[in-house]
């Protein structure tokens, strides 16, 4: 709802090409996720459900999965300092900025959810479709940033998200890295790396024909094909 409605912005005040390198970052933000992260939030939920009456293991889990999650975002970015130099792109630093923003938003949401305080989880979704849209709003119109005010609404939306819940649900309390336990992160990676695949699978479908349109057609195209995808 939010996309399509902030659509008349992103038609009048960006070009084809803005708009069409935008989608085609996000594009590529929503497959790096599952494989940087290992789809270790959908394992954190899952194991939080059967330990929510437990605060030892509560902590355990979440300690475990923020330490982990934490290297794994480092290493990300390592690679990715590694990587810069040969992409040709002048928002590629967004493709990084974007990725832990999302993770972390996506961790501290299923995080929520887990321990079941669906208001916050609701909420924290709430909070980041808001402030992507004064954020476009601002930095789009006001300022005049182009697809740049959109790369960066998008990351500041999700670490508000972040925050947010991480400061209201006190999870502070929950996290002693003496708690951080190999054999827990044993039974996450055991559940969750068979997800990546079905993750991917769901990009092929959804979203692999974004790129195969900015690389034959040019992003140019891949704009108006994004904007016309939001109709339907």
């Amino acid at each position: 709802m939010i996309t399509f409605l902030l659509l008349p912005v992103y038609t009048a005040l960006l070009s084809t090409e803005e708009y069409g390198t935008v989608d085609l970052l996000n594009t590529l933000v929503s497959l790096c996720l599952p494989i940087v992260t290992f789809q270790i939030e959908q394992a954190l939920f899952r194991y939080l459900i059967d330990s929510r009456n437990n605060d030892r293991e509560i902590k355990n889990t979440i300690t475990t999965t923020l330490v982990t999650v934490s290297l794994q975002s480092i290493l990300y970015l390592i690679i990715f300092a590694i990587i810069a130099p040969f992409i040709h792109n002048q928002y590629k630093y967004y493709l990084a900025t974007n990725v832990i923003a999302c993770i972390f938003s996506s961790i501290m949401l299923q995080i929520s959810r887990g321990l079941g305080d669906n208001k916050k989880y609701a909420l924290g979704s709430f909070i980041t479709a808001l402030t992507t849209v004064l954020l476009n709003v601002l930095f789009i119109v006001v300022f005049k940033w182009g697809a740049y005010g959109m790369l960066a609404a998008t990351a500041i939306s999700n670490l508000l998200c972040a925050m947010y819940i991480f400061i209201t649900k006190k999870l502070n309390k929950y996290i002693e890295p003496k708690k951080y336990d190999k054999k827990v992160l044993k039974e996450i990676i055991k559940y969750s790396v068979p997800l990546i695949p079905n993750m991917i699978s769901w990009w092929i479908v959804s979203a692999s024909d974004r790129t195969i349109i900015s690389t034959v057609l040019g992003v140019a195209q891949n704009g108006i094909y994004s904007a016309a995808n939001k109709f339907s």
